[in-house]
């Protein structure tokens, strides 16, 4: 697995709190062959500080001066990434040592271009539940279901091609039907090798608002039609509802 370069990219707003603990999982990493690159966007509080703590040499730091969103900070970094792989770790979630290693392997060895895995859920250091998707997910499941957490996606971009994430709401899930809209099939590596920081009361207050979003992102991302899209936010609502009352649950 020698050369492949992953490009690890962590957006990074006021993460004071829990963004040494993320980096200090990346650094911990078995496979070592990556970069890691960090947007600090726009925090207000000590979390460049804590970035230029580590003197790692793979450690890119990049700097927005005022706040513009998760999307913009992770596309500032992929535009500078040099890997042919691409990962996703936001500053207050955490992987276990052999996440990066495990991964390439499965990808590697199966001629993967899409991977996510399974993960726990954990609220101050204590794991609550974990959450297992299905060994394969298409455009067509995607549609209904969103069973992939960002923090566990890598991404061959020789088999893609280079991306960006659209600077919109739900982003993250905007890029994978993106991707998987052009034929691109994702598949579970084994295990479970990241940790999702959640609160107590992590689903959406507005539900209304919620819906109203995830049949945007339908319309305009997977170009759905007005019919399919209502149909697949009907089965999209129900399932967010099992995921996080129900899924989350488990250990």
């Amino acid at each position: 697995m020698q050369n492949h370069l992953i490009s690890i990219v962590m957006p990074a707003r006021n993460a004071q709190n829990t963004i040494e603990q993320s980096i200090q999982s990346v650094l911990q990493q078995t496979y070592s062959e990556f970069e890691l690159l960090i947007c600090n966007d726009g925090s207000t509080d000590s979390t460049k500080d804590i970035i230029n703590s580590f003197k790692d040499t793979r450690i890119r730091m990049l700097n927005n001066v005022a706040s513009l969103g998760a999307a913009a900070a992770r596309n500032a970094c992929l535009r500078e990434s040099m890997g042919r792989y691409v990962a996703f770790l936001d500053s207050d979630d955490i992987w276990a040592p052999s996440k990066l290693e495990t991964q390439l392997e499965f990808m590697l060895s199966n001629n993967v271009a899409f991977s996510y895995g399974s993960y726990n859920i954990f609220t101050e250091r204590k794991i609550t539940g974990t959450f297992t998707p299905p060994k394969k997910i298409s455009f067509n499941h995607l549609c209904k279901k969103c069973d992939i957490g960002c923090l566990t996606v890598m991404i061959d971009i020789s088999l893609t091609g280079k991306f960006e994430m659209p600077n919109i709401c739900k982003e993250d899930y905007a890029t994978w039907l993106s991707i998987m809209k052009n034929n691109i099939i994702g598949f579970k590596y084994p295990g479970i090798h990241a940790s999702y920081r959640t609160g107590e009361s992590s689903l959406s207050s507005n539900k209304l608002h919620e819906i109203k979003r995830q049949f945007k992102v339908l319309r305009n991302v997977g170009k759905l039609s007005i019919l399919r899209a209502t149909g697949c936010v009907f089965y999209y609502t129900i399932n967010g509802l099992y995921k996080h009352f129900i899924a989350y649950k488990r250990k």
